[in-house]
């Protein structure tokens, strides 16, 4: 989009309210400075306005999704509700089904580090699910995090070493949220236990010292979780 083209307020600078020895300026002089405040303000509240309406629709026609990656050559994939996988170009337009997930519902997706395959949580066969993004190709990655079943698989992040954390929101009405952690051949365990009450969205922070999780019908809010 085109940026915004605002007029800068009038200049107030030399517009005084009160004189040094304490007296108020004439009228006019006040008037003047109304009028210069407000301007400004009126120019604050336009940008804001202009701002909160700008908006580009880089895509459409997606089938419910609830996710969102960016591929290292600048395209966009995303997730659908019948297991669809999307991929959007670079510029945006008409998404393209790559590959589909039997059973259907993807819920959040992850590039692997070298974005070679891309980890899927797969809500309807209560698994991650993996998909060799060159072929296509989707396969079963884990449907076990040690002795634990995984039941609502939510939100995958890697680390730079290839670690897969995914967070278990566990139940809709039960404080059973947790997060797991996997390694690149899908070997999983609880790496922490909560419990949380349905923990959705994952993120670390750029030194990874930290894990963000958003616990939704807890708090609800945003959880830090130290990285050892």
């Amino acid at each position: 989009p085109e940026p915004l083209a605002v007029d800068p307020p009038p200049d107030t600078e030399t517009t005084a309210v009160e004189s040094a020895d304490g007296d108020r300026p004439p009228s006019d002089e006040l008037t003047h400075y109304r009028h210069n405040r407000h301007a400004a303000a009126d120019v604050q509240v336009g940008m804001s306005a202009a701002l909160r309406n700008l908006r580009f629709t880089f895509a459409d026609g997606l089938d419910h999704p609830e996710c969102v990656a960016v591929h290292p050559d600048g395209s966009v994939w995303a997730g659908g509700e019948a297991g669809q996988i999307y991929r959007i170009p670079p510029a945006g337009g008409e998404p393209e089904e790559v590959a589909r997930v039997e059973g259907g519902f993807v819920l959040g997706i992850a590039f692997s580090p070298d974005a070679t395959w891309m980890a899927i949580c797969a809500l309807k066969q209560h698994s991650l699910q993996r998909l060799e993004v060159k072929s296509g190709k989707v396969e079963l990655f884990a449907r076990q995090a040690g002795p634990h079943t995984i039941a609502i698989p939510n939100y995958p992040a890697f680390r730079g070493n290839g670690e897969l954390f995914v967070s278990e929101s566990g139940a809709f009405k039960a404080k059973a949220g947790m997060l797991m952690r996997f390694d690149p051949e899908g070997r999983g365990e609880i790496w922490h236990g909560g419990p949380l009450q349905f923990a959705n969205g994952i993120a670390f922070d750029g030194d990874e010292s930290f894990l963000y999780v958003i616990e939704s019908l807890g708090l609800p809010g945003v959880i830090r979780i130290p990285v050892r």
